[in-house]
């Protein structure tokens, strides 16, 4: 028996709508009269015209979880032994969505209309692919409907749950894509900006130099003695000559005591050992005579009148790099490299010695 969908007015003026089946619309007006209703429109529920045109349920009706538990309730009555028309009926008047009513009310009209099940199913292909008809078909057809729908909700929670793991695990990379993408635009658009004006709108005045160092290491004592070492530095206008001589050695001899000599020690309790001169030692006067320093004046600075710029920290920071640099290239036939100061004699010595054994083995 077809259904419909009407929309009425009852004897208050209040408007009234739902489904009910009857043979034709004119029945469908006449139950309606019956129960006091004026109808106002009784429109059949079907899923496509007969000439072929586009379905009436263009949209899902279903989610995929909505679907499984639809199925696992359908095959719940076909296997308890109701028969399929009843069991559609039964989930009609339990929907609480007026579509996924009219859907399954358009359903048991089809059914009711001689169509199998499959067939009936059909006519919405949205709500149920082609797997979903052809299993339905398969159990229509052997006379095992209700296990093969437990079969086929089975198979659809399982499915759901794939999806949902599958979604999980790819939630939180999304979600860490998205923050950084978030922070790199951040920084390109508003910190890179910042700081690229910190440089370009002050007058701030900056050296620039270059350090060399000659040094010889002992391979049998790790004991590395520096040979030469010259810095130069720009300093775009020397105002005290003696003055300058004097810092730029002291930062370098500065930079020179991390290297060979400055080590802090903690114990395993965080305890500082080398808390005093006595083990925590310092460069001295005459511990590195080898040092030469020479200041140009090749580009005064334009940012002040005495063309002056800084002088100190050119001269103490490339030191470490420098002289690690001279004794990796002094031990590079023995593969040795220093990773860390300060490059004490015990050391490099435990370094050569690894590296022999490795050679040697």
């Amino acid at each position: 028996m077809p259904a419909y969908r009407f929309e009425a007015l009852d004897a208050a003026g209040k408007a009234a709508s739902g489904l009910l089946e009857a043979d034709n619309a004119k029945a469908a007006r006449a139950q309606l009269r019956a129960r006091a209703l004026v109808p106002l429109a009784v429109t059949p529920v079907t899923a496509a015209t007969t000439d072929g045109s586009a379905p009436r349920f263009t949209r899902r009706v279903f989610s995929a979880t909505g679907r499984a538990v639809w199925t696992r309730q359908l095959a719940g009555l076909v296997g308890s032994g109701l028969p399929l028309e009843r069991a559609l009926t039964a989930l009609a008047d339990e929907s609480e969505n007026d579509r996924q009513r009219e859907l399954v009310a358009h359903l048991k009209s089809e059914v009711n209309a001689g169509s199998s099940f499959a067939r009936a199913l059909g006519t919405a292909p949205r709500e149920f692919d082609e797997v979903y008809r052809a299993v339905v078909a398969a159990g229509e057809q052997s006379g095992a409907l209700g296990p093969v729908l437990e079969r086929l909700a089975d198979d659809q929670e399982q499915q759901q749950a794939l999806r949902t793991k599958v979604l999980g695990a790819m939630l939180y990379p999304a979600i860490v894509s998205l923050v950084a993408m978030i922070i790199v635009v951040v920084l390109v658009t508003w910190v890179v900006p910042q700081i690229a004006n910190t440089f370009t709108s002050s007058k701030r005045t900056y050296s620039y130099g270059a350090h060399a160092a000659h040094v010889s290491v002992d391979a049998r004592t790790g004991h590395v003695e520096l040979v030469d070492y010259v810095a130069v530095e720009d300093v775009g206008r020397i105002i005290n000559p003696h003055t300058l001589h004097g810092q730029a050695m002291g930062a370098v001899v500065q930079g020179l005591g991390g290297v060979f000599l400055e080590h802090l020690v903690y114990d395993d309790q965080g305890q500082l050992l080398t808390g005093s001169l006595a083990d925590y030692l310092m460069p001295v006067a005459d511990s590195f005579p080898c040092i030469r320093a020479f200041a140009l004046e090749n580009h005064p600075s334009p940012h002040n009148p005495l063309g002056a710029k800084g002088a100190g920290e050119g001269g103490i920071i490339p030191v470490a790099g420098v002289v690690a640099n001279a004794v990796s290239a002094a031990l590079s036939t023995l593969g040795v490299g220093p990773r860390e100061l300060p490059l004490s004699p015990s050391k490099l010595w435990h370094m050569i010695d690894a590296a022999r054994q490795r050679t040697a083995a």
